[in-house]
């Protein structure tokens, strides 16, 4: 996690996020190697600080450098493999680690 010194130049929002004036605001760069459903929310929410605005800027090795929000563009095939290969080698760390939790239960039963 990282603490940004300034706002990153974002386009505006069409719904104005919600003006908390007397409670300071901060910017963070938060990688995550795996998330889970709302876990950057709850996290944040849990140090004092909700989440105002989420943006995502890569999935895996994909980024959106080079793209005006709105804008859009196919994925090279390289890509797409790459993207593939990341996905299959997660779920199969995914499921060696559910197997082992279901061996440690079962030892312990």
């Amino acid at each position: 996690m990282e603490l940004l010194p300034t706002p990153p130049a974002l386009w505006p929002r069409r719904r104005p996020i919600r003006k908390r004036t007397h409670v300071p605001t901060a910017w963070l760069r938060i990688t995550l190697t795996e998330g889970k459903k709302r876990q950057v929310r709850r996290m944040t929410a849990a140090v004092g600080h909700p989440t105002l605005r989420l943006v995502r800027v890569a999935i895996g090795p994909l980024t959106v450098a080079g793209l005006e929000p709105g804008m859009w563009r196919e994925l090279r095939p390289e890509e797409v493999e790459t993207l593939r290969r990341t996905v299959t080698d997660a779920a199969r760390r995914r499921n060696r680690s559910r197997a082992r939790r279901k061996r440690r239960l079962n030892r312990a039963r």
